[in-house]
Protein backbone atom coordinates (compact mmCIF):
# COMPACT_ATOMS: atom_id res chain seq x y z
CA UNK A 1 0.00 0.00 0.00
CA UNK A 2 2.66 2.32 -0.59
CA UNK A 3 1.93 5.32 -3.05
CA UNK A 4 4.20 6.25 -5.48
CA UNK A 5 3.47 10.14 -7.35
CA UNK A 6 5.45 11.57 -9.92
CA UNK A 7 5.48 15.24 -10.50
CA UNK A 8 6.30 16.29 -14.10
CA UNK A 9 7.19 20.42 -14.12
CA UNK A 10 8.56 22.81 -16.56
CA UNK A 11 11.14 25.61 -16.06
CA UNK A 12 11.50 27.74 -18.50
CA UNK A 13 14.00 31.23 -18.01
CA UNK A 14 13.93 34.40 -20.21
CA UNK A 15 16.66 36.95 -20.19
CA UNK A 16 15.16 40.09 -18.93
CA UNK A 17 16.07 42.19 -21.74
CA UNK A 18 15.97 40.15 -24.96
CA UNK A 19 13.11 37.53 -23.87
CA UNK A 20 15.42 35.12 -25.06
CA UNK A 21 15.77 31.56 -23.55
CA UNK A 22 18.32 31.01 -21.19
CA UNK A 23 16.97 27.62 -19.53
CA UNK A 24 14.60 24.72 -20.30
CA UNK A 25 13.83 21.69 -18.80
CA UNK A 26 11.17 19.23 -17.86
CA UNK A 27 11.96 17.33 -14.57
CA UNK A 28 9.38 14.24 -14.00
CA UNK A 29 10.89 13.06 -10.48
CA UNK A 30 8.83 10.44 -8.35
CA UNK A 31 8.44 10.29 -4.69
CA UNK A 32 6.95 7.03 -2.41
CA UNK A 33 5.42 7.24 1.17
CA UNK A 34 5.56 3.67 2.52
CA UNK A 35 2.54 2.66 4.53
CA UNK A 36 4.19 2.55 7.66
CA UNK A 37 4.47 6.40 7.65
CA UNK A 38 0.93 7.05 7.07
CA UNK A 39 -1.80 4.55 7.41
CA UNK A 40 -4.50 7.02 6.36
CA UNK A 41 -4.14 6.64 2.24
CA UNK A 42 -5.63 10.09 1.83
CA UNK A 43 -2.26 11.48 4.33
CA UNK A 44 0.11 9.09 2.53
CA UNK A 45 -1.17 10.43 -0.89
CA UNK A 46 -0.40 13.84 0.06
CA UNK A 47 2.81 13.16 1.38
CA UNK A 48 3.60 11.64 -1.68
CA UNK A 49 2.57 14.28 -3.63
CA UNK A 50 4.98 17.14 -1.18
CA UNK A 51 7.79 15.09 -1.60
CA UNK A 52 7.57 14.91 -5.37
CA UNK A 53 7.10 18.29 -5.56
CA UNK A 54 10.07 19.30 -3.21
CA UNK A 55 12.06 16.85 -4.89
CA UNK A 56 11.36 18.04 -8.37
CA UNK A 57 12.00 21.72 -7.08
CA UNK A 58 15.67 20.70 -5.36
CA UNK A 59 16.60 19.24 -8.48
CA UNK A 60 15.62 22.60 -10.47
CA UNK A 61 17.54 24.60 -8.27
CA UNK A 62 20.51 22.45 -7.55
CA UNK A 63 20.83 21.87 -11.72
CA UNK A 64 20.64 26.10 -12.03
CA UNK A 65 22.93 26.58 -9.62
CA UNK A 66 25.60 24.39 -11.47
CA UNK A 67 24.95 25.93 -14.71
CA UNK A 68 25.23 29.65 -13.11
Amino acid sequence: FDMTVKTTAEYTLKKKGSGKVAYHDTLTLPCTTRFAEAFNGEIRLRMATACSVGENTTHFLKTLSKKY
